[in-house]
């Protein structure tokens, strides 16, 4: 898949077509070499040597920066940071990479080009990995340890520079600038990282036993679990929780360890329990990606809920006690709010008080043996309610 301009910028982008046509003339979208020095009088390299950012096996590709940045107006370089946020999303297995590399070559293009490497790009960047953070107007303040009051932004050479108006990262999440939390979030979605001396050399690991136990996958497997730009709400909800059980180790004289009242207190500006203390490095910062993408830990109880409440209207739709468009309706809504279709009965936790259906075969009941999900709707004969699992992927899913 070639690279091509996203539908949802193109409104955007055709408010500077004729600027823009300009820039991109004769070279300007060559990109630089992966690891190039650049200068200050850097000629734009031949058009037959147009570069993209590829991985082996994937066949789509992301266009590189531009050579130069000069004379591009402030806004065409914002929708090049989010077109190529958006084209990564589409490179098989190498989002992180993709992006993180691309925005390393467009700071280096940037300081070629005597333009300042702007922080909110960072921001803009951060939609490879899900929605952005929307800008607010104000730019936040900081104090330093000598007192000093700074802005916190700075250039790609460490100076500070005025802060851009827009919005910065959580206070309490230590990251004083999205280039910050953009920079440790690469490493983490990249790969190993080391959070601190109490914990294991990579916190995946941690993951992965969280996730699946002793029988695990490689740490990349869980890295592009993790990098994945549309995970749902549920999936939000999972990933930071077992981030937070399995990898925060809390020191012996901080008594009790609580990671949901630690992760509450954090969220809402806390900086003085052993999370708040935690530095911000790469777990820090997935940990905060995973926040402002609005995920809401601990909510297994209420997943489990939903998971049941799926195998149980059906259950009283065939026991007559609901008609069948209000099972329907109760599966609809459980499926929306991230009800899944599971065929391990017993980690439902069906109530020994559930009644039987008569229409399950003598085999199940003599025995009190529950069927799976699908199995269960089968029996029951009722075609919408089969036609909505399979719609829900349930012939394809764990509810066989």
């Amino acid at each position: 898949m070639s690279a091509r301009l996203d539908p949802r910028l193109s409104i955007e982008v055709s408010r500077f077509t004729p600027r823009l046509d300009a820039v991109l003339r004769a070279g300007q979208t060559e990109a630089l070499r992966v690891g190039a020095r650049t200068g200050m009088n850097v000629e734009p390299p031949p058009l037959r040597r147009r570069r993209v950012i590829y991985d082996e096996d994937d066949d789509a590709t992301i266009a590189p920066p531009p050579a130069s940045l000069q004379g591009i107006p402030s806004e065409v370089m914002e929708i090049l940071v989010k077109q190529a946020a958006l084209s990564a999303r589409e490179v098989k297995d190498s989002v992180p990479k993709t992006i993180c590399q691309w925005m390393h070559n467009f700071c280096e293009v940037a300081a070629s080009s005597k333009v300042p490497c702007n922080d909110d790009w960072f921001r803009i960047a951060l939609n490879a990995f899900g929605k952005a953070p929307e800008p607010k107007v104000g730019g936040m303040k900081f104090v330093d340890r000598q007192g000093k009051t700074t802005t916190g932004y700075v250039d790609i050479h460490g100076n500070e520079v005025p802060a851009p108006g827009l919005s910065a990262p959580p206070p309490q999440s230590g990251f004083k600038t999205w280039r910050h939390l953009f920079g440790q979030l690469c490493i983490a979605l990249n790969g190993p990282a080391r959070v601190s001396r109490n914990t294991p050399p990579s916190f995946w690991n941690s993951v992965a036993e969280g996730m699946d136990g002793i029988v695990k996958w490689p740490r990349a497997h869980y890295r592009k679990m993790y990098a994945r730009w549309d995970l749902t709400q549920r999936n939000l909800d999972e990933f930071i929780e077992i981030l937070l059980r399995h990898t925060v180790n809390p020191q012996p004289e901080q008594g009790h360890f609580n990671a949901q009242s630690w992760w509450e207190e954090w969220k809402n500006g806390e900086t003085s329990n052993a999370f708040g203390k935690t530095p911000a490095d790469p777990w820090k910062a997935l940990v905060t990606w995973m926040t402002l993408r609005g995920a809401e830990p601990f909510k297994s109880e209420y997943y489990k809920e939903l998971d049941t409440s799926i195998y149980v209207a059906i259950v009283n739709a065939m026991n007559g006690d609901i008609p069948w468009n209000e099972a329907l309706k109760g599966v609809k809504d459980a499926l929306a709010l991230g009800g899944l279709l599971i065929n391990e009965v017993e980690i439902i936790n069906l109530s020994p008080d559930l009644e039987m259906p008569e229409a399950l075969p003598q085999y199940y009941r003599n025995r009190r043996i529950w069927p799976s999900l699908i199995n269960l709707a089968t029996f029951s004969r009722n075609s919408d309610m089969i036609k909505l699992l399979m719609d829900a992927g349930g012939w394809n899913s764990s509810a066989i």
